[in-house]
């Protein structure tokens, strides 16, 4: 063993010791002296405690290898109690290790001892050395991580990306009408609620969901539960179950633009952020998550995630998101922070608006995304998009593919009685007195009741976007009727942001206003004409140059002393239907929807219906489309989407048939036209039926029957909306498939079946042995299991009578999920045959 004079010496020099305080104390004018000072004697006292762990271990190792027979007593002991009081874990630990491994030894004889001391002396130092390495790494983490605590850095955070998350910011609806004061995001509110296709296996919670959801029926068969409702959820319950259930830690949400997806995700981010118990994470009994949230929009971020030497998620977030957060710059990340939280399943990262990233380079975000959740699996992560650019260009989709679903009655109620108390609240001072209450009730019920009145306008509500105009127009306008029609509610929005707002703050601008807003009209619609096959994105944004050259003619037209310049600078600055993105010299209206109406209403100022028909195959001008239908009569409109589109004509029935402002000409016209729409709708479901193939058709039925009810490829449906489902579709679908099935099949072929097995026609669960019953005469139970669609027969001759529809779609659901819903659409739709009188074949 080598001896004290062999060991290296580390002990300290004077000069290598913590400068005296008073000479390290800093100027106090001199912060950048402070910092350095303080640097400088963290580094000194850093290079103190290497050198006196190494000379304690030195000192430690040989004592203890000279006495060895005494190692069980005072010097071991000593030693060990020595660095258990100057709380040096990591001597304490070698130390106590080394005591128990050469007590071992202790009864060997001395030329064993003798042959084994020889050979580790010629290891000694290098163990010494690797020994003070290991106590140097220790007390370098323990150092960096209280210096970590005590900068109270993730607090820091928190303050920057709850900041970016506090208002309430609706596109283009930030200061609509005087007097509308922004509110703060949390005090106005309302948790939207998730749907999850039933048809989309592996969510436990939702199996005992399900089952729960059964036995009440069965309990209370006077109650009705609604098909849907079990798989009805809020983004809190699915936070609860990330721990135990992985499909929830890769999400995708999708929604139509104007239903609160980004506010949602605004809303989780902020509770996250606050560190009162009362309203943060902890009131929803959801784990604790550091939340980042990427707004995708934002240029940059889509840039550096399509580049091929795109950072990695952590790098991501802390070179380009942090930074980009109020006061995010003054920010000092410590060392691997983000990648500990992601690899530790602590962190929480939602990537906003994957539609809002230009066409070219989704497919290159989508990859990214993807190579993160894989590279991440245990922390959540959260996508969000309308629903057609997730389908086409996102690959492969998340585990749990969620919908926001329409706001409802109560929802409706609730952020309107919030969003008036917030105003009037706000409007004197912040006093909620006696009078105040009663003035928010009476405004807040007199919109309630005007949507309750109207079914129409209950319809237009179930968006938040247009909910929050419906407020803000209803409170401008002191209580009075609302309009009946959406193009009607755009229209005076338009009307306040370039003429009634601009007077009432006594700005004056050039040209008159229906001028201004024919400029705008115009712009619009040149902007729209830009969007292209399978391109929803390009047409959305234009640059000042271009702009301007737009504008510049039909403003000198109305006006030569109005300079194109400044009517764009009042465009942005007091109207805000235009807005400069965070890209300097790029602008978008200030929501697309305004874009859409104002292109709209340019095609019906020019008269020139027929530029519509050769964009009826682009998504992107469906919008666009449906809102000229409801400004005027759609009849031919309608016949020239018959020729090639059924399916948009079809929409363009259903968004004007309530219209209120046609006359009973046009209105017989509408009537007449609607036999022919429906017929048109068929005629793919028909040839597949003749065809043969029975699976595809199938899929075709819940295609035409989810997009009857006004919803997406991809939802399913509630037990009210088949109870509701119009006679004439569901009729002219079950005529089909019992014609070509000669009576195998058929929504009515089941119905029979349905109640010869003792079932009631009520839309809900009949319990499990009619139900088993139910499966086994159709064929899709047997020997006690369930199928799958892909497990059926598929033939009229040689399936059981009433095996399709199935409308499972897509090879079937997982049997708890199928089992419930399956009949409840099999009793809905009986219950409504029964109120349809069908056409007798």
């Amino acid at each position: 063993m080598p001896n004290e004079s062999a060991a290296p010496q580390p002990e300290p020099k004077q000069d290598e010791k913590a400068p005296d305080s008073k000479s390290a104390a800093p100027d106090a004018k001199d912060k950048d002296n402070t910092k350095d000072a303080q640097s400088a004697e963290l580094a000194t006292e850093d290079k103190d405690a290497e050198a006196a762990a190494q000379h304690w271990v030195v000192q430690a190792i040989d004592a203890l290898a000279k006495h060895t027979k005494s190692l069980g007593g005072s010097l071991g002991s000593g030693g060990l109690v020595f660095f258990v009081l100057r709380q040096d874990w990591a001597l304490a630990g070698l130390t106590l290790l080394f005591l128990i491994v050469t007590t071992a030894w202790k009864g060997y004889s001395k030329s064993v001892l003798s042959r084994v001391s020889e050979l580790a002396g010629a290891r000694g130092l290098a163990h010494v050395d690797t020994l003070v390495g290991w106590a140097k790494i220790a007390n370098q983490n323990l150092t960096a991580r209280i210096n970590w605590w005590r900068s109270g850095f993730e607090t820091k955070y928190l303050e920057c990306q709850g900041w970016a998350c506090l208002r309430d910011d609706p596109l283009g609806l930030d200061q609509v009408g005087d007097g509308v004061i922004r509110p703060l995001l949390q005090e106005i509110f309302v948790p939207l609620e998730l749907t999850i296709n039933p048809q989309v296996g592996g969510y436990t919670e939702q199996r005992k969901r399900l089952k729960q959801q059964l036995n009440k029926q069965q309990k209370s068969p006077n109650e009705n539960l609604g098909m849907q409702e079990a798989c009805i959820q809020s983004i809190w319950d699915l936070l609860k179950q990330v721990r135990r259930d992985p499909s929830y830690r890769q999400m995708l949400i999708r929604a139509k633009g104007g239903y609160g997806k980004t506010t949602l995700l605004k809303h989780l981010t902020y509770v996250y952020c606050q560190k009162n118990r009362q309203v943060n994470y902890q009131r929803h009994h959801a784990p604790k998550l550091i939340p980042f949230l990427v707004i995708l929009a934002n240029k940059t971020n889509w840039q550096m995630l399509a580049d091929e030497k795109a950072p990695d998620l952590p790098d991501f977030l802390t070179r380009i998101h942090l930074p980009s957060l109020p006061k995010g710059k003054t920010l000092k990340v410590p060392t691997n922070w983000i990648l500990e939280l992601l690899e530790k399943g602590k962190a929480l990262v939602m990537f906003d608006g994957f539609d809002e990233v230009p066409l070219d380079y989704r497919s290159a975000v989508s990859q990214w995304i993807n190579r993160q959740m894989r590279e991440f699996p245990e922390s959540v992560m959260i996508v969000t998009s309308r629903p057609t650019a997730c389908l086409e260009h996102y690959e492969p989709l998340p585990s749990a593919l969620l919908w926001v679903r329409q706001f409802s009655e109560q929802q409706q109620a609730k952020f309107i009685r919030q969003w008036y108390g917030f105003q009037e609240i706000k409007a004197v001072g912040g006093q909620k007195t006696p009078d105040v209450e009663q003035r928010i009730e009476e405004r807040s019920q007199s919109l309630i009741d005007q949507l309750q009145a109207r079914p129409e306008l209950a319809d237009l509500a179930g968006n938040p976007l247009l909910l929050n105009m419906m407020c803000r127009f209803h409170r401008e306008h002191e209580g009075q009727q609302l309009p009946q029609r959406r193009v009607e509610l755009y229209q005076d929005i338009c009307e306040v942001q370039t003429a009634r707002r601009p007077k009432g703050r006594g700005i004056t601008l050039g040209l008159r206003p229906a001028e201004r807003l024919e400029v705008l009209q115009i712009l619009a619609l040149v902007m729209m004409s830009r969007a292209r096959p399978g391109d929803d994105q390009g047409h959305k944004q234009i640059t000042e140059d271009d702009l301007l050259d737009v504008i510049v003619q039909p403003i000198g037209e109305r006006d030569p002393e109005v300079s194109a310049r400044d009517f764009l600078r009042q465009m942005v600055e007091v109207s805000e239907l235009l807005v400069e993105t965070q890209e300097k010299g790029i602008y978008e209206f200030s929501h697309l929807s305004f874009q859409e109406f104002l292109a709209a209403s340019e095609i019906v100022r020019l008269r020139q219906e027929s530029m519509l028909y050769d964009k009826f195959a682009i998504p992107a001008w469906e919008a666009t489309i449906l809102l000229y239908g409801e400004l005027v009569n759609p009849s031919n409109l309608i016949r020239e989407a018959m020729k090639q589109h059924p399916d948009l004509a079809y929409k363009i029935y259903q968004t004007t048939a309530k219209r209120l402002d046609l006359s009973n000409a046009e209105r017989a016209e509408l009537e007449r036209l609607k036999k022919t729409v429906a017929s048109s709708r068929y005629e793919t479901l028909e040839a597949l039926m003749i065809a043969g193939d029975w699976v595809g058709a199938d899929d075709e039925t819940y295609r035409l029957m989810i997009t009857t009810v006004g919803k997406e490829e991809g939802q399913w449906f509630t037990s009210e909306e088949l109870l509701n489902f119009p006679c004439e579709e569901l009729l002219a679908i079950d005529s089909l498939w019992v014609k070509h099935s000669q009576g195998q099949f058929g929504f009515s072929v089941q119905k029979e079946i349905y109640v010869a097995c003792g079932a009631k026609l009520d839309g809900r669960y009949p319990g499990d042995k009619i139900w088993e019953d139910f499966g086994t005469r159709v064929g899709w139970r047997e020997n006690d299991d369930w199928k799958s669609r892909n497990e059926l027969k598929m033939n009229p001759r040689l399936s059981l009578k009433g095996e399709f529809p199935w409308l499972g779609g897509g090879g079937g659901f997982l049997v708890w999920g199928w089992v419930w819903v399956a009949s409840c659409v099999v009793s809905s739709l009986a219950s409504r045959l029964v109120n349809c009188s069908r056409p007798q074949f």
